[in-house]
């Protein structure tokens, strides 16, 4: 795969393309977007919204390109994808100063939070309804985990040094009671036993996302159902503990913070929990969860040792 291309056109759906072909470069490989873009209704109406509908194209004469169909635009994403690559690029392109990004991710208020880590950075923003012809295009790929751990380290360094001082609380759990989806049940007996334990409930703010770093960075101990607030593990100290529910299909399953527990040197446990619904297939990973209250307790007394 090459490090630039030159005259190319992307878009809003993170592809990078050029006179009707889609490089496959804009995939993290034979992924569901790669097949549906294969797929004569898919290209089809990859070509009716790009050389129709958009007409109209902004010009840049070079940009960053560090995207795939896997950097979705929420935090765990950002974090371990896109930011890494992002480093990378400090390496490689260290005279690129605009990175291109699809509108979708300026709603989140982590993305400018976190792009000051990257001062020498300004953003051309995709809109929905364009697509931008870069002249010379900077490609960098999706990292490769032995390189990631050392980036994910400084990506955090760096982040953490932007949100200020450590919190206080040494044990925090990160509730997704407000969350539309992989809630934790029952709720109200669930917080009641995580304050016997001397936990702190945290529920994440997206609009001010420094405090959830601060919060993380002066934790031993976060425990959370699975999601992406998990990522904040990252900004924990080396030794730290990360309890981790979830569900216990494997086989359905995205193991995303094992790999990150062992980059940061924090000990990840995991305590299986019963989906409130059977039989869901795929979407089991969006089922709330029933918690085992008396495993639960048993976890965090092993995790007080």
């Amino acid at each position: 795969m090459r490090a630039r291309f030159e005259h190319v056109l992307v878009n809003h759906e993170m592809l990078i393309f050029r006179g009707g072909r889609i490089y496959p470069e804009s995939f993290a490989g034979d992924t569901t977007a790669a097949r549906h873009y294969r797929n004569v209704n898919g290209y089809g109406r990859f070509l009716l919204k790009n050389h129709w509908l958009r007409r109209g194209e902004v010009i840049e004469p070079s940009g960053l390109w560090a995207l795939n169909d896997h950097s979705h635009d929420n935090y765990y994403h950002w974090i371990v994808d896109v930011l890494p690559r992002i480093l990378r690029a400090e390496a490689t392109h260290p005279d690129e100063r605009v990175l291109l990004l699809p509108d979708a991710f300026r709603r989140h208020r982590y993305v400018a939070f976190t792009l000051q880590a990257f001062p020498h950075i300004r953003v051309r923003w995709i809109s929905a309804r364009a697509k931008v012809r870069v002249q010379e295009l900077a490609w960098i790929p999706r990292q490769p985990p032995e390189r990631r751990a050392g980036q994910l380290r400084e990506v955090a360094r760096r982040v953490a040094a932007l949100a200020g001082e450590p919190g206080t609380a040494r044990r925090i759990y990160l509730s997704r009671a407000d969350a539309p989806r992989r809630r934790e049940r029952p709720l109200a007996e669930l917080e009641h036993v995580l304050r016997a334990h001397d936990f702190e409930i945290v529920a994440i703010d997206p609009v001010r996302p420094w405090e959830q770093v601060r919060t993380c960075r002066g934790a031993d101990v976060i425990a959370g159902v699975h999601g992406a607030a998990l990522t904040n593990l990252i900004f924990m100290a080396p030794g730290g503990r990360l309890l981790e529910l979830r569900h216990g299909d494997d086989a359905i399953f995205f193991d995303a913070f094992r790999p990150l527990t062992r980059a940061i040197g924090v000990e990840h446990h995991v305590q299986i929990c019963r989906p409130a619904q059977a039989d869901y297939g795929w979407e089991t990973n969006n089922a709330d969860l029933i918690i085992d209250l008396d495993l639960l307790r048993e976890n965090l007394r092993a995790l007080a040792t």
